[in-house]
């Protein structure tokens, strides 16, 4: 009507003089120079009373604006932005929405700084899903830790496709040292270091270590000289550590899997040692994806928490505080959760005293912390991106990763897009609404990178068949280099690729999944094939090549057939190649890696025309190898069926030799100790010695006597000057008797006597051998015990004993042998306080070689002899 129209009219030129003054005003404050986010808020501000969405709806938020944009983040929201020519979002580094877990952290952190006597590790271990933050939240709160100058920072990435033995944990070391070697403000730390390292290793133990973390050789340039012409110490590099095993026959004796892995634990937990006690600084050591992490990371991973005998509890001031605080990271849901691995070992973390273990579950980020990321990557406030925020996390359902996924496609699509003349971010929030994500972030990711050019593609595909990164010598050993260099690079500059030294990798996880699924299962197939075949015809070269080659190669070989490669053509070489870089995993105690690498050497030659008669040695090294580490990895089943294989198949019995030992151990570490017993002269009479089955005293004296009388009839110059052992049976029968020594002495003690005559026969008959020295050392102290010889003639014995091991080199026994010496014959004629303090030593060595057993026998008496002693 006329009348309403009147009542309009005021009301529209109202408004229309409204916006004449706001556009006034907003041009008075351009030309005076003030901020976009300043003159915004003022026009807001006068807009407030129109109903809109974005307006301030009390003082309070005015204020919380204004403390935001000058205060708190002047840096994102006061100063100009220029987004020309650039269409990426610019998230930072900040965390956002995980207030709490951020604070959780911190004050773990700052438990773990204190001094505490007790010995107590802590951990971390955050789980979620795929993109929730995991890996962000802990390398911000690392970071924030290390710029204290407080905490020192080190971090390693599991990688489901990298399968080099240790090689994770090794590198988060090597670029720890790398990094401080280079710095001169660390030059006393260094020291410490170095010192704490030589007064606590041996130099083979020395060796070892610098093996596995190179940048240390630079600190001990002494003792890797001497390393080229010094035996015992060459026979500790861990490049030498399988032949080794070998006799002077070529006879494998896999016996001391467990000594190699428990010496290596123990380098690792006095290296964390010498880093977390000096200098005044915590460690941060953060294991990122483990649910990637092969058995013998995880288990050296809970080694390092949960066993603290690196630290001699026989020394005075023990109580210099180890601190370091450890992350693990994991995914949660779907084919990450490994309930039947990692869940075993959180249970050991739970059930230790050693360690305390906090869980942090991520959960989807709620609309508040999803508007507060948009706010900082947008440069607007907070109650402009609020209806943004709802309609981004209704569709990326909460995940961070999602929602930059998502907010990407938005600007590629140009629904999201930064306008010139509003100085600011717009959007049209109904288009937001209607622009579908498909199926999850996978398929949205994997539609963005099919639009990218080819050659980009092409390099992406490359990298994804290698995993979560690729070094550049392996790319440089490819065909057509030069136009995959260039892929990589033109995706770096697309910020797809990270490029960080030499190495290649994904900034994540989804994004190497969405390059790998550009390729079909078949596509994928040939290329890892290609690949495979391709690397391993360089390993044919005469020069010597770099050993992540060799992984790198049986990598893709494996690969290819998980998804169904079928060829036998190569299946010789294939295996072959898996037998080699096995025995290398064995080597470096990674026994799951190898039985794995074992396993599929096996498969490439079932089925194909190479059987057991066509290759038998090949057939017979897998199994061996397969079963050593089956045993190790406490598999019964498993190892009884390669010891059926090899037993129904090996052509003599020597062939079988290796596996005997095993089996017998096999027996013993599952509690049949009887049954190992018995097994054990069962092969021992296959081998021509016989033990009576009823032995009585008189049996036993006469036994002694007679080998005494042999025994009579060598010095000691003529024990040490005696050429070793070269009969394989008799080595073989001296290793089993050494075997099944221990068990004999629980069950039947009375056979110890003659084990040991019947040790110093075959070796004074057939050579000398590591085990000799532990025959000596039984006969003499049975010479004291049952015939009551003089102690200075039987502790001659065992000085010979001691002798022999020098010259024979062989350090793992070492320690045993001069705990047995020292605790049974030693300790008649000198001091205890002496004793007492060799056993303290060979205590250390042992744990330094992995001899469990003898640290605990020289533990023992250690404490019986300074008891004794009054200390």
């Amino acid at each position: 009507t006329a009348e309403e129209d009147e009542e309009k009219a005021p009301s529209t030129a109202s408004k229309s003089k409204r916006r004449k003054e706001e556009s006034e005003m907003e041009n008075q404050l351009l030309l005076g120079d003030v901020p976009t986010s300043i003159r915004r808020l003022v026009i807001n501000l006068i807009q407030s009373g129109e109903g809109k969405e974005h307006a301030f709806t009390s003082l309070d938020d005015i204020a919380a604006e204004l403390k935001l944009i000058l205060v708190e983040r002047p840096s994102v929201f006061f100063y100009e932005i220029n987004t020309r020519g650039n269409s990426s979002l610019d998230f930072g580094e900040e965390i956002f929405g995980r207030e709490e877990e951020i604070e959780q952290i911190r004050q773990e952190a700052e438990i773990v700084s204190l001094e505490r006597d007790s010995l107590l590790n802590t951990i971390i271990l955050v789980g979620g899903e795929p993109g929730i933050g995991k890996s962000s939240l802990v390398e911000a709160s690392a970071k924030r830790l290390a710029g204290s100058g407080d905490w020192l920072y080190t971090s390693c990435k599991f990688d489901q496709m990298q399968h080099r033995p240790l090689s994770t944990i090794a590198s988060a070391f090597e670029e720890f040292f790398e990094s401080i070697l280079d710095d001169e403000d660390e030059e006393d730390f260094v020291e410490e270091i170095t010192d704490s390292l030589r007064q606590n290793l041996s130099s083979p133990a020395i060796v070892l270590l610098c093996n596995l973390v190179p940048s240390l050789r630079g600190l001990f340039p002494d003792i890797m000289r001497r390393v080229v012409s010094d035996t015992d110490l060459s026979s500790m590099l861990i490049e030498e550590a399988y032949a080794n095993r070998v006799d002077g026959n070529g006879q494998k004796y896999l016996d001391d899997a467990d000594s190699s892995r428990n010496r290596l634990h123990y380098l690792f937990r006095r290296l964390i040692y010498a880093i977390s006690t000096f200098g005044g600084r915590g460690v941060v050591f953060v294991l990122d994806d483990i649910h990637w992490a092969d058995t013998a990371s995880l288990d050296l991973l809970t080694s390092m928490l949960t066993e603290f005998d690196h630290i001699n509890p026989f020394a005075e001031n023990i109580h210099r505080t180890q601190r370091v605080l450890f992350f693990g990271l994991y995914r949660t849901g779907g084919v990450y959760d490994r309930v039947d691995t990692l869940d075993r070992y959180f249970t050991k973390f739970d059930d230790s005293n050693g360690v305390e273990a906090y869980y942090i579950h991520l959960s989807e980020m709620d609309t508040a912390g999803i508007n507060t990321m948009l706010s900082y990557a947008l440069k607007l406030p907070m109650r402009l991106t609020r209806s943004l925020a709802v309609a981004i996390g209704a569709k990326a359902l909460g995940n961070p990763f999602h929602i930059r996924a998502f907010l990407q496609s938005l600007v590629d699509c140009k629904t999201l897009h930064y306008s010139l003349s509003e100085k600011r971010w717009v959007w049209d929030i109904d288009e937001v609404k209607a622009t579908s994500i498909g199926e999850g972030v996978a398929e949205l990711l994997t539609s963005n990178l099919a639009s990218l050019p080819d050659t980009v593609k092409d390099a992406l595909r490359l990298v994804s068949l290698f995993g979560s990164h690729v070094d550049v010598p392996t790319v440089g050993s490819l065909k057509g280099r030069e136009e995959v260099f260039r892929g990589l690079d033109l995706a770096v500059k697309k910020h797809i690729l990270e490029k960080n030294g030499d190495c290649y990798k994904f900034p994540h996880d989804m994004i190497r999944q969405a390059s790998y699924a550009l390729m079909t299962e078949a596509e994928a197939r040939e290329s890892h094939l290609k690949i495979g075949i391709e690397l391993s015809s360089q390993l044919r070269s005469p020069e010597s090549q770099p050993e992540s080659l060799v992984f790198a190669a049986v990598g893709q070989i494996n690969q290819a057939k998980s998804l169904g490669f079928t060829d036998t053509t190569m299946s010789v070489e294939f295996a072959t190649l898996n037998l080699n870089v096995g025995k290398r995993s064995i080597e470096v105690s990674d026994y799951g890696s190898a039985l794995s690498y074992c396993e599929t050497g096996i498969a490439f030659l079932r089925g194909g025309v190479s059987e057991w008669e066509r290759e038998y040695d090949l057939h017979l090294r897998l199994y061996e190898s397969a079963c050593l580490a089956s045993y190790v990895l406490a598999q019964p089943e498993k190892t009884s069926a390669f010891l059926k294989e090899i037993n129904d198949n090996a052509k003599c019995l020597e062939d079988k030799l290796s596996s005997y030992v095993v089996g017998v151990k096999s027996l013993g570490s599952l509690g049949k100790v009887d049954e190992s017993v018995e097994r054990t002269f069962t092969l021992l009479s296959e081998l021509g010695e016989i033990f009576p089955s009823d032995v009585t005293p008189a049996i036993i004296c006469e036994e002694l006597k007679a080998t005494k009388t042999i025994l009579n009839g060598y010095s000691k110059e003529d024990i040490l000057a005696a050429p070793k052992i070269t009969d394989k049976r008799k080595a073989m029968a001296m290793k089993l008797m050494s075997v099944v020594s221990t068990f004999l002495f629980i069950t039947k003690p009375l056979y110890s006597p003659l084990i040991s005559c019947r040790i110093v026969n075959i070796s004074v008959t057939y050579g000398f051998c590591s085990e000799s020295a532990l025959g000596l050392c039984g006969f003499a102290y049975s010479l004291v015990s049952v015939l009551q010889e003089r102690i200075e003639d039987c502790c001659k014995i065992g000085q010979t004993a001691l002798l022999l091991i020098e010259r024979l080199g062989a350090n793992d026994m070492k320690p045993k042998i001069k705990a047995i010496v020292h605790s049974y014959l030693f300790i008649w004629l000198e001091p205890l306080q002496s004793t007492a303090s060799v056993l303290c030593d060979a205590h250390r060595d042992a744990l330094q070689v992995g001899d469990i057993e003898g640290s605990v026998l020289s533990a023992n008496f250690y404490c019986t002899h300074s008891l004794m002693c009054g200390d």
